[in-house]
């Protein structure tokens, strides 16, 4: 008997956007990105400028990556360096039989067990609380390490399924992923994930926390208006989704002001500012889909995806 089965990853992840795209596609041609796009919020109240923050690299020391693999995540394995000499991004990587823990030069952070996918079958998750309170304990840990950049504010958002198969008609959940808001100087940031991925008995998966270490230097204007982002989303132009034919309805749900931050691989000398946008796409029937992210330029600055 053959057995489909169909794993879904539902977790933000590394990705480009804080809410990672379910569906849908980028629109071709010179009909746009939507058919019919409507705005179901409030447009943001946008200050004239804010501080330009510029991005931070500092070499990362031997025992600060063995500090936070011993004491945080509770193990320990051989030294590695990663030096990107064309664009100046470093990384310093601890591993040991699958575990591998990232520390870059910018402050991010990466951690794995190497465990999930459709052969990882738990038996014992935890509840959502339980997998919510698992996750702060670990942020409270990295905070009192010192390893959050300073003004910045993780804020918990919420608990789900990170993986999803089906057998027929049987759900099966693989782990949980705990995600988090982040803030710079309270303003909302796109790209910058943070999330514990949870497992068997409440055992951590995965964590990133895809911030940046950044000094402010100076104000940034902004030059495009709510109204103006939203005709530019229209067009498709910055969209993060690729392939497809445009959509025929969508809805924008919220939108504001967000610093933009970049894979923590790729090299960023500062945040740009953009609006996020959350938007749901109109199915056939008429009801709302899932909650996807678009982002567009505020200023007139050089952007690209």
């Amino acid at each position: 008997m053959i057995i489909a089965v169909v794993v879904i990853v539902v977790a933000a992840g590394v990705g480009v956007g804080a809410y990672v795209a379910t569906r849908g596609g980028t629109g071709g041609g010179g009909g746009g990105r939507y058919k019919e796009l409507t705005l179901d919020c409030p447009l943001p109240q946008v200050p004239l400028s804010v501080p330009h923050l510029e991005v931070v690299y500092q070499d990362v020391a031997p025992e600060e990556i063995r500090g936070l693999a011993e004491g945080t995540f509770g193990f320990t394995g051989n030294l590695g360096e990663i030096t990107d000499t064309e664009n100046d991004v470093g990384c310093i990587w601890i591993e040991n039989s699958g575990q591998g823990l990232w520390l870059f030069s910018s402050g991010s952070i990466g951690y794995t067990t190497g465990k999930g996918g459709p052969s990882y079958m738990p038996e014992n998750l935890p509840s959502y609380e339980r997998a919510r309170e698992i996750a702060e304990n670990l942020m409270q840990k990295i905070e009192a390490g010192g390893l959050i950049p300073e003004n910045y504010s993780v804020q918990f958002k919420d608990v789900g399924p990170a993986e999803i198969s089906y057998r027929g008609d049987e759900q099966i959940i693989h782990s949980l992923s705990v995600d988090f808001d982040l803030l710079l100087n309270g303003v909302e940031t796109s790209g910058g994930n943070v999330y514990v991925r949870i497992g068997e008995n409440g055992e951590i998966l995965a964590f990133e926390g895809m911030w940046r270490r950044v000094e402010e230097n100076g104000n940034t204007t902004i030059t495009v208006t709510p109204q103006e982002a939203v005709e530019t989303l229209k067009s498709g132009r910055f969209s993060i989704l690729a392939g497809g034919p445009p959509l025929e309805k969508a809805v924008i749900k919220s939108m504001e002001l967000a610093y933009y931050i970049r894979l923590p691989s790729e090299k960023q000398d500062n945040l740009p500012l953009v609006y996020l946008f959350k938007i749901a796409p109109i199915e056939e029937n008429g009801s709302e889909g899932e909650l996807y992210g678009e982002v567009v330029p505020a200023t007139d600055e050089p952007f690209n995806l």
